[in-house]
């Protein structure tokens, strides 16, 4: 049960609930995933999530995290970010998705596909890479001036 936000974050379940104010087929899109079964390819952006309700069996979990070894398998398991997209296991359409709203304004496209599902961050939420950023140059200039020495303990 953990939550991810950096670009190239993956999860693949039996079962996955997925969140998105735009969700788009793509044409012709039957392609292989990265964790070893065929399918159709969707787009998401405009912010969202995707979660895992379902883990996938034993067998097919082991097959996964060979093929993909930064694959993330548990139920709970989130991915939030601006982009992403999924590869169902199905050659047909998927009709599972309700519009419903996400905010008081902004409908999302919402459901949970009865069939195996791959997700993947295309693009992170930029505000969460900016300030990852920034930290990293604020941990540069304390290593820099010499300010991150461990602190001797008063007694």
């Amino acid at each position: 049960m953990a939550e991810y936000y950096n670009g190239g974050d993956c999860i693949d379940g039996k079962r996955v609930l997925i969140k998105f104010k735009k969700l788009v087929k793509q044409a012709n899109a039957y392609i292989a995933s990265p964790t070893g079964f065929k399918g159709r390819k969707y787009k998401c952006s405009r912010d969202g999530s995707t979660e895992i309700t379902v883990a996938l069996p034993s067998n097919d979990a082991k097959t996964a995290a060979t093929k993909k070894p930064s694959v993330h398998l548990a139920v709970g398991d989130r991915l939030k970010c601006n982009r992403a997209y999924f590869i169902a296991e199905t050659t047909k359409k998927l009709n599972c998705f309700k519009v419903t709203m996400m905010s008081g304004q902004h409908e999302c496209h919402e459901g949970t596909p009865d069939v195996r599902v791959y997700a993947e961050i295309e693009a992170p939420f930029e505000n969460i890479v900016h300030a990852a950023e920034k930290r990293l140059l604020e941990m540069k200039k304390q290593i820099e001036l010499g300010t991150n020495k461990p602190q001797k303990k008063l007694k």
